[in-house]
Parts: structure tokens; sequence; C-alpha cells
């Protein structure tokens, strides 16, 4: 007997570094066909360009390549100050992004669940982590020796608790390493039984024959949250659809219906 849904899942998709809403919409035709009767997929395109990058040619003269459909959610940007024994990961266009995603939130959604791919999954993993920054704030850690960074920009802060989605789905992501909340992560990683972990609902993909963001890597973010519902297959670099993988999303995604 068919299960009768009365209302689908609204799903917010955010794309991989250097692609485009219409791009990741493209390649994840047959994922929205598998889940027709649950949820419906919406995609936006990142709010930053890739800088203009120079190539040279056969006779060694350089020309400008142009980015214009390569999009990304920020520009990683290397800081180190005379104090510093180790360089600072900032991510330059972040608060942007998060800004974004808030804007269509309020316009769109609101969504159930956010769904993000490669460096859409690194952003997806800080929005969860933002939303339950409270409980890291008095955290003591081997780890993280210092006092926790908290220097939050608040309109940033105001944006992430508009966000009110139910579920994440990260594919393919890693640790966040921007230093403004590259310390949660540090602690949510540790394994002991003292870890404080994030509580929401995480369903995590990853290919054993993902050769960027490599299986160790992904189970390393894996361990921040509590719970994660881990789904490993055998392919790259991308959202995997055929039937063991499409039954185990199903399966996850029935449980906010």
């Amino acid at each position: 007997m068919t299960q009768t849904i009365s209302r689908k899942l609204q799903i917010l998709c955010l794309h991989g570094f250097k692609q485009h809403g219409q791009n990741f919409k493209h390649r994840c035709n047959s994922l929205q066909k598998v889940l027709r009767n649950y949820a419906d997929l919406h995609f936006i395109d990142a709010p930053h360009k890739l800088p203009t990058l120079t190539e040279k040619d056969t006779t060694g003269n350089e020309s400008e390549v142009k980015n214009d459909n390569y999009l990304t959610w920020w520009n990683t940007v290397e800081e180190k100050n005379a104090t510093d024994k180790i360089h600072k990961i900032r991510y330059d266009g972040l608060s942007e992004s998060i800004r974004l995603i808030a804007e269509v939130n309020e316009k769109n959604g609101p969504f159930d669940g956010i769904l993000g791919f490669s460096q859409g999954g690194v952003l997806l993993a800080i929005l969860c982590a933002l939303r339950e920054r409270e409980k890291f704030v008095q955290t003591k850690s081997d780890v993280v020796k210092t006092p926790l960074n908290t220097n939050w920009n608040e309109s940033v802060l105001k944006d992430v608790d508009t966000l009110k989605f139910k579920f994440a789905w990260i594919v393919g992501s890693f640790k966040p390493r921007d230093s403004s909340v590259v310390d949660i992560f540090n602690i949510c990683s540790q394994n002991t039984q003292e870890s404080i972990k994030l509580e929401i609902p995480t369903m995590i993909v990853v290919g054993k024959g993902d050769d960027i963001t490599p299986l160790d890597t992904v189970v390393d973010l894996s361990r921040c949250f509590k719970n994660p519902y881990l789904v490993i297959h055998d392919r790259g670099h991308y959202i995997p659809v055929y039937e063991e993988v499409n039954n185990k999303y199903i399966v996850f995604l029935k449980q906010f219906l």
C-alpha cells in the first residue's frame, strides 16, 4: 500500500565550489525524481563570483579567464600576524552568504531541511554550529585551551537564528576552518564521553572513491554530530542515486514528514 504524503518536505540546496544553482539542479535531476513523493528541492546561487584568473597560451602570452559561471560561498584567506604561530583561516564573504540564505528563507521558506554539497556542506555545518553556539561558549577543552572564539558578527547571528530547519543533509564535505567557528568543530569532533556534539539530525553522505574530500575527512566531520546518519557508498564526489542509497535517503527523510 502506497503511503499518502499530505505535505512534502521543502529542502534548500546549497551547491559546491565553482558551481551554481542551475548546474546543481541539473545534477540533482535524478535525485529529485527519487524523492518526488517526499520532498521538493530548491536551488539558489552563491553570491560571490570567483576572481578573474590569468593563463598563458602556448606562446607564453597571458590572457584573462572569466569565471562568470563559477560561484563560491566565500574566498578562503590565510591571515597571520607577528604574534601568531599558525595561520588563521578566514572565509571572506561568509556573512553575505548567510544573509542571502536568510533572505531566501524569509521569501520562499520556511525550509524543513538544508542539503549542502561540498563547499555548500561546509556552509551548512557552519549554520548548524552557530545555531547551537551557546553550549560551546563555556566549554573547557583539552583541544581548545584558550577561551572560545566568540567574535561573531551580530547580524550574522540574527540571520542564523531565523533559520528553523529541522535537519541537515551534508554530502562530500569537511570540517570548517574559518577562525570564527574552528574552535567549535575542534571541540565537538573529540571522541570522548564528555564531548559536546551538534544535536540537529544530520545525514552525511561520503564516497569511498571521492578524491576531493576523502572518506576519513568526511567521517571526521561526522564526529561533530550526535548520532549522525552516515551513508557510505563506493562512488565519487557527487550525490549518488541508486536503489541502496535511495532507500537510505528516504528512511532518513520520512522521520520529518
